[in-house]
């Protein structure tokens, strides 16, 4: 009666470890992050580019007139399925103040609209150029 109990314990074990492994695998292939030129829809901010630019200007902040830098500094992040941008990061910088800057203004943006590929929403790259310039 023991040793029943005992190998029915290492087949529940078995099946627990077997269906996690599964799980694992199927998570992986979800997370996987696409390229823009490998989905059907790029993802795209709501209300589109102009709406992206109009967000970005009325965040981002100046230190002062006298700002002796203009240029642009490039950030890569991906949206994920839900429409978050996740891993922002630097491509370009520019000074250490305008790369702060455009990580703290990229961080506060919305949802985005997510890609999509066969019909479903996928993880994919952007990037998002931002320029600093007085005018």
């Amino acid at each position: 009666m023991i040793i029943l109990a005992l190998n029915k314990m290492k087949i529940f074990i078995l099946l627990v470890l077997l269906t996690s492994v599964k799980s694992c695998i199927v998570l992986s292939q979800s997370d996987k992050v696409y390229k823009s030129y490998e989905v059907d829809t790029t993802p795209e901010f709501i209300g589109g580019d102009e709406a992206e630019e109009k967000f970005i200007r009325r965040n981002l902040k100046w230190p002062s007139e006298d700002f002796g830098y203009s240029g642009y500094v490039v950030i890569h992040a991906f949206v994920n399925i839900d429409g978050r941008l996740k891993d922002v990061k630097l491509v370009k910088k520019l000074c250490p103040f305008c790369d702060k800057e455009a990580i703290r203004v990229v961080s506060l943006m919305p949802k985005w609209i997510p890609a999509t590929k066969r019909g479903k929403k996928v993880n994919c790259e952007v990037e998002i150029p931002i320029h600093f310039k007085l005018e």
